[in-house]
């Protein structure tokens, strides 16, 4: 699986860069009982392996709006599971 990035600003005018989940990942996660495709919102503790999976350093989380989390979140999740060829043509 290809990785593909994404900027995403935050409050404050911050900008973080997100990435897909690999496969692996995504298997591993789900091992640990993150189910990335349950309907609703998810735990805050499936978000933030998820988010520290990807890099994101667990006080950076602490710091950061819920709602920004939220928003990581789910850029990582629509990049994981999007159509590589649609990620392709969208850069």
């Amino acid at each position: 699986m290809a990785l593909f990035e994404k900027e995403v600003e935050i409050t404050g005018g911050e900008r973080i860069t997100v990435r897909n989940l690999t496969w692996e990942e995504i298997e591993k996660l789900e091992m640990q009982g993150v189910d990335l495709r349950a309907p609703g919102v998810p735990p805050a503790k499936a978000i933030t392996k998820v988010l520290r999976t990807i890099g994101i350093p667990a006080e950076k989380l602490k710091q950061m709006r819920p709602g920004d989390v939220a928003e990581l979140y789910a850029e990582v999740l629509a990049l994981s599971f999007a159509d590589e060829a649609e990620l392709k043509n969208s850069e």
